[in-house]
């Protein structure tokens, strides 16, 4: 009894699912607890996500009756998921550094996994819950902050991206489940 096509669509989605999972998890830390990450991790994560890339368009086409044109659009903006990675490479320039290498990286590369929309849907969430751990670090620290400089402390502090991306994540999977 062989896998049909839907069954192998579902299996690669899930497949992806994992891995972007696994990928998140490990970024996530490194972020956190290093502040920088891994490149030689990125070639890893980046070939397997190329490759779940290839055989989603191919079974797209597959699943079109091989009619190129109609798959082309879905092809298209699947690759689209990678703008916000080079949106985050073009921020990394225009802010000298604030803005990390290793978030458009993992943007670039989460475009693979997830494609246009929901990696743009990832982004605006991390952005979202990123702004907020950053008016809670900011709230706590002037509650408990012991006078002057405070200002200047909290403006050297860099606040990690790519944990805020986490939550969104979680929240994401299950949104899909119901």
């Amino acid at each position: 009894m062989g896998f049909t096509r839907m069954d192998l669509e579902s299996a690669v989605c899930f497949l992806c699912a994992v891995v972007f999972s696994l990928f998140l998890m490990v970024f996530s830390w490194q972020d956190l607890h290093r502040k920088r990450i891994r490149v030689s991790w990125l070639y890893g994560f980046g070939t397997a996500g190329m490759a779940l890339t290839m055989i989603r368009c191919v079974l797209s086409v597959i699943k079109d009756g091989w009619d190129w044109k109609k798959s082309a659009l879905q092809i298209t903006v699947w690759l689209l998921g990678m703008l916000p990675g080079i949106f985050l490479f073009w921020m990394e320039r225009q802010t000298k550094g604030a803005v990390g290498l290793g978030d458009g990286c993992f943007f670039l590369i989460t475009g693979c996994y997830l494609g246009g929309w929901r990696t743009l849907e990832l982004l605006m969430g991390a952005v979202f819950v990123s702004s907020l751990a950053g008016g809670v670090w900011m709230l706590t620290a002037l509650l408990g902050g012991k006078g002057n400089g405070l200002w200047e402390k909290i403006r050297k502090k860099k606040l990690p991206f790519l944990p805020c991306v986490l939550p969104v994540w979680i929240w994401m999977l299950i949104a899909s489940l119901g």
